[in-house]
């Protein structure tokens, strides 16, 4: 299954619902933004979670939600389209021939580089 916006949002609520995590506190699109940020850089909740230490408590309660998000994501079997662009990365990664056949030259974070940004130019 491929999650669209409103599949995030409904995830995303879920996890503050059962986190425990008020949505004034943490804005449900807000939370969205900072995960996809995260997931664009290939950062997990542990990354957000030590911003928040240095940064804001807000940003240890968006590392709870990514997490949570992240397995229910899994034992359901979905993605969402920061996920599709990951998994891609780590195919190239694992499989040596297949990144040297889509990017001769090139190590998958740059390719994932150069992806991301054609994508974010192209939705602007």
């Amino acid at each position: 299954m491929i999650y669209d916006s409103s599949d995030q949002l409904a995830r995303r609520q879920a996890g503050s619902k059962e986190l425990h995590i008020d949505d004034s506190f943490v804005q449900p699109r807000a939370a969205l933004s900072r995960i996809s940020h995260a997931k664009n850089r290939m950062e997990g909740p542990a990354q957000i979670a030590d911003a928040g230490r240095t940064g804001t408590s807000r940003d240890e309660q968006i590392a709870k939600i990514y997490a949570y998000y992240l397995t229910r994501s899994s034992s359901s079997t979905a993605l969402d389209f920061d996920d599709l662009l990951l998994k891609t990365v780590e195919l190239f990664e694992q499989c040596a021939a297949g990144r040297a056949k889509a990017t001769p030259g090139s190590s998958a974070s740059s390719w994932w580089t150069s992806i991301r940004t054609r994508t974010v130019r192209s939705t602007s």
